[in-house]
């Protein structure tokens, strides 16, 4: 087989596990980067909640206080109302009484209102604390393991393209350039050839480039994929492709 198309295939061998590799990489920083983002939202939600709790309380204290100086002027009102003798300024302030007694009854109801929202609040914020404090614990557990699986895999990278930059100074330049093209398009640049047949796409090679193909002298590519590629046997091609 062409001398050039063997150190490819090693090229390709490796890069197959580069690519597992850094797949495994990706999806341990994902689910690192999942923990994390479930964190902050559980942060914003509890920041929120604090800010909820914190402005229904001021506006219960705040009712609280003016209801407190409705009922002092009602009680002088009340008061004086015993010492009028005229009918028409009695009326008057009956009636004023009357509007700040119904005042003070609906700021009473909204008070209690206020009270009982800021007690499902609380509650919900007892329950997303607890909540956060798992997620913490669970977010620094991960980020450990995460760290120690990502140096045992950047460990394994290196040893990998040290190993594949060893075979790439061997590679003649244009043919590394059309690997590297091939490969961005297509995932896997080479495929082997067997039964007549490109086992990337499964496409018949026509007998006069099969038979090419398996004298392995040239490099050559598949009409249809467009992939480089070279003969195996059956049973060894399924072992590569495994």
């Amino acid at each position: 087989m062409n001398p050039a198309l063997l150190l490819l295939i090693d090229v390709q061998r490796i890069d197959v596990k580069i690519d597992a590799l850094d797949k495994q990489r990706a999806q341990a920083a994902e689910k690192l980067n999942g923990l994390k983002k479930k964190l902050d939202e559980t942060k914003l939600q509890l920041a929120q909640l604090e800010q909820q709790t914190a402005e229904k309380d001021r506006e219960r204290r705040a009712i609280d206080g003016n209801l407190g100086l409705d009922v002092g002027k009602l009680k002088k009102w009340e008061a004086r109302l015993n010492e009028i003798r005229n009918q028409r300024e009695y009326l008057a302030l009956s009636r004023e009484i009357e509007t700040q007694k119904k005042q003070n009854a609906e700021q009473q109801e909204k008070m209690a209102v206020l009270s009982n929202e800021i007690k499902d609040v609380n509650l919900k914020l007892e329950t997303l604390r607890d909540s956060f404090a798992e997620l913490e614990v669970d977010t620094d557990s991960e980020q450990e393991a995460v760290n120690g699986k990502l140096k045992e895999l950047d460990v394994q990278l290196a040893e990998h393209k040290k190993e594949r930059s060893e075979f790439l100074s061997q590679v003649p330049a244009p043919l590394l350039k059309r690997y590297d093209t091939i490969r961005s398009k297509r995932g896997a640049a080479l495929a082997p050839c067997f039964s007549g047949r490109c086992s990337a796409c499964n496409m018949s090679l026509a007998p006069q480039l099969y038979n090419t193909v398996i004298r392995g002298d040239s490099i050559e590519a598949c009409p249809s994929c467009h992939r480089i590629i070279y003969y195996r046997e059956p049973e060894k091609s399924a072992e590569v492709q495994a």
